[in-house]
């Protein structure tokens, strides 16, 4: 295992530094940022046999600087460096740092809120009312005075995702860049979407919105800064998962697996009420569904979803329905510790988060024998270079945006 550094998020060979580092881990999450975490000392030599200390003093530093896993030649992920800190008198540093996805979640719509001259249109998107929506739009631009910086009818949601990253990526100055190549082939879900001037929410937390929409959307930054997404998750269908490996109590023998538990927590509720927040101020859409086998076998209990800026009610009906089917399945806790090093073909390139794997393993009074979804992992290396990797799973259930009845 190496960790480049450098200065440049694109890591040119001559900025980088490889480095072995002491006390890895990390790890990874579906829709979310993953981390990384290690020490280095400052004799520690780079692969030219150079030694830390001999880069000076802050060679790296907090959102400058940047990282990158690999095993090999095989980039695991990358993204840049968060916290570094060390101890008066110790000879070490520890390091810290997100991955890529952590970035959209530091930046902002920019708006101007001077008004002389008036800024208050700066940031108006162009494309906004165009292409696949039935509305048309005055060269696309919202009408003065509307309050709002875009505004789309029936767009697609890979559509709205690349118009607002494009714009909030390269009408600003100093952000870093992503390859936005993989955005221009569309889901099919289409949705009305309205950002208001001086919106302040997050753009990772605006795109995990976009991406729980109908169907919905996994989405995932290569090392190389290239976004991509699948719906509506990165293993396919839920009804036929593309299935990348089946993992069996044979595995046992062969010492790629090496511990695992299963938990079963039961459904998470038979009644579901979605909220949105509606079309005009102080105002919420609310609609609850129910599904009534589930309430007689298990009884009826109750869990609530804010959907937040859902204005739409049909779209806040498909959300409260998917998510009560999503509640009717019982929650299972699958933790698997494998080693990579006795998986018989490249272990780094094949399991990726998001992907999926057949299980068959029997724990006595259970046997599982469905599709999951890797979630998660966390991997460690030891002082001895020995590498441990843990699983969290998700079981994969067919899923129905038409489920349940409406209740109160």
């Amino acid at each position: 295992m190496y960790v480049d550094l450098g200065d440049d998020p694109d890591f040119s060979i001559s900025n980088i530094v490889s480095v072995k580092p002491e006390g890895l881990e990390w790890g990874e999450e579906v829709r979310n940022a993953g981390d990384i975490s290690f020490q280095l000392s400052y004799s520690a030599e780079d692969q030219d046999n150079n030694t830390i200390a001999s880069y000076g003093r802050d060679f790296i530093a907090p959102y400058r600087s940047y990282w990158r896993l690999r095993f090999g030649n095989i980039a695991i992920c990358a993204g840049w460096i968060t916290v570094t800190s060390s101890k008066l008198g110790s000879d070490f540093m520890s390091i810290t740092g997100k991955t890529w996805e952590d970035v959209p979640g530091r930046w902002e719509y920019p708006f101007d809120g001077r008004t002389s001259p008036d800024h208050t249109q700066d940031f108006q998107f162009s494309k906004s009312l165009i292409n696949d929506e039935a509305v048309p739009g005055t060269l696309g631009v919202p009408l003065a005075g509307s309050g709002l910086a875009y505004e789309a009818f029936q767009r697609d949601v890979i559509n709205i995702f690349s118009d607002i990253f494009e714009t909030v990526m390269n009408d600003v100055p100093y952000r870093i860049t992503f390859d936005l190549s993989k955005l221009t082939t569309l889901s099919g879900i289409k949705t009305n979407y309205q950002l208001s001037l001086a919106d302040n929410q997050k753009i990772g937390s605006l795109i995990s919105d976009l991406g729980g929409t109908g169907d919905g959307f996994d989405w995932w930054i290569s090392t190389a800064r290239k976004i991509y997404w699948a719906s509506p998750y990165r293993f396919g269908n839920p009804s036929a998962p593309s299935i990348i490996y089946t993992i069996t109590d044979a595995d046992l023998e062969t010492g790629f697996l090496f511990d695992s538990d299963f938990t079963n927590n039961g459904p998470i509720a038979t009644h579901v009420q979605g909220r949105g927040a509606g079309s005009a101020t102080q105002s919420t859409l609310v609609r609850s569904y129910g599904y009534g086998p589930a309430q007689t076998q298990f009884s009826r209990f109750d869990e609530s979803y804010d959907f937040g800026d859902v204005r739409n009610v049909n779209q806040l009906i498909r959300k409260t329905q998917r998510q009560l089917a999503l509640g009717l399945n019982p929650v299972h806790e699958v933790p698997i510790s494998l080693d990579p090093r006795s998986y018989s073909g490249n272990y780094w390139s094949t399991f990726r988060i998001g992907r999926a794997i057949w299980a068959t393993l029997d724990y006595g009074y259970h046997l599982l024998d469905s599709a999951q979804r890797l979630k998660s992992y966390r991997g460690k290396m030891s002082s001895t270079g020995d590498i441990q990797v843990d699983w969290t799973l998700e079981q994969i259930y067919p899923q129905s945006t038409n489920v349940g009845t409406a209740e109160g």
